[in-house]
């Protein structure tokens, strides 16, 4: 079979705003102050934006593998290994020092059960939610990994036509299932991944669509994102109305991803480096922000302000580039032999 190439590097750069995104809402909901509410709200949808760029970027590998097969099938055992090649060493890792570390210095918000929620990738049920900003934020992958441990075998039966199909039932599903729930009573963030779905099945919807570049729906992506976070969190909030909030997050997701496609500003080296180590930064970042704002809590005011983001984007910038070269990357090899379609960077030979 010969292999493929599909990589863009301004999704890259995507990755890494939408982390900003993400460092900024975290460190806005731990400095306290609840005049940067908002700031924290619309940043959290860097969640969101990962889940569309994941569920995309995957879904065309899985589409692309699939044709260059003159069988049409997938290796779906290939994919499993590629995606445990790529994201437990640093989760498993992180989570065993982190879990280490409590038991020599408690730390108030993580409770036992939290980690071993995580540690089974259940970190998206509310049970397990811890409070420190340490941990909280790999609840993200156990998302992630739940939907790609059914997906890889879905995709398996389903052209790309299929494949819109599926995103648009996915998301379908996902409505009517929030409504239900929102309308029995059980509180929006009864089940966190009934918030979050949209954006993936946004994702896959735009694979199977084969949706290009769009430059200027940017625009429409902040609107869809602060819009309804001003109802769902500041207004007077109903059911139906949250649902429907909640998926034009999603779609605000999907129309950042089309925004930055073939966008070629977001082709610097610097921002598309930074979102290679984009894994990285979210899982370090909370620690990051935890030691700064406890180191410089001894100094004034006007020290801490600038001093606690900078000095802890800073370091989770440092830890993530050794992490990245040190640690990362020789699972990152070992991932490649079993690649169909390459998607790192690569240069055609001459």
């Amino acid at each position: 079979m010969k292999q493929k190439y599909f990589y863009l590097p301004e999704l890259d750069s995507l990755r890494f705003f939408a982390f900003l995104s993400v460092f900024a809402s975290h460190f806005c909901l731990h400095s306290g102050l609840g005049s940067l509410a908002m700031i924290a709200n619309v940043g959290a949808h860097g969640v969101d934006l990962f889940f569309a760029l994941s569920a995309y970027l995957l879904t065309e590998l899985m589409l692309r593998e699939k044709d260059s097969n003159c069988l049409g099938r997938l290796d779906v055992r290939a994919f499993y290994v590629r995606r445990a090649l790529r994201i437990w060493p640093l989760y498993y890792g992180f989570l065993l020092i982190a879990f280490c570390a409590t038991l020599a210095y408690p730390v108030s918000g993580i409770p036992p059960r939290s980690f071993a929620m995580y540690a089974a990738l259940l970190g998206d049920f509310p049970i397990a939610a811890p409070s420190s900003l340490i941990v909280v934020s790999l609840w993200s992958i156990s998302l992630e990994e739940q939907f790609y441990l059914i997906w890889p075998n879905v995709m398996q039966r389903l052209s790309r036509r299929g494949a819109a199909a599926a995103g648009a039932l996915l998301w379908l599903c996902c409505l009517v299932l929030r409504l239900y729930v929102l309308a029995s009573g059980r509180g929006l963030f009864w089940l966190t991944p009934l918030i979050h779905v949209d954006s993936i099945a946004c994702g896959v919807l735009i694979s199977g669509l084969r949706l290009g570049a769009r430059p200027r729906l940017w625009v429409a992506g902040a609107i869809l994102w602060i819009a309804p976070t001003l109802y769902i969190y500041y207004g007077n909030p109903n059911a139906l109305l949250v649902t429907v909030g909640f998926a034009f997050i999603g779609a605000g997701s999907g129309a950042f991803l089309l925004s930055a496609m073939g966008t070629t500003w977001m082709r610097r080296d610097t921002t598309v480096y930074l979102g290679r180590i984009s894994y990285g930064l979210y899982v370090y970042h909370g620690t990051a922000i935890v030691a700064a704002s406890w180191l410089l809590a001894p100094c004034a005011a006007w020290v801490k302000w600038p001093g606690v983001p900078l000095a802890s984007f800073v370091a989770t910038v440092a830890v993530s580039a050794a992490s990245y070269r040190w640690f990362e990357t020789p699972f990152l090899k070992l991932k490649e032999r079993f690649q169909y379609v390459r998607s790192q960077p690569f240069k055609e030979p001459a």
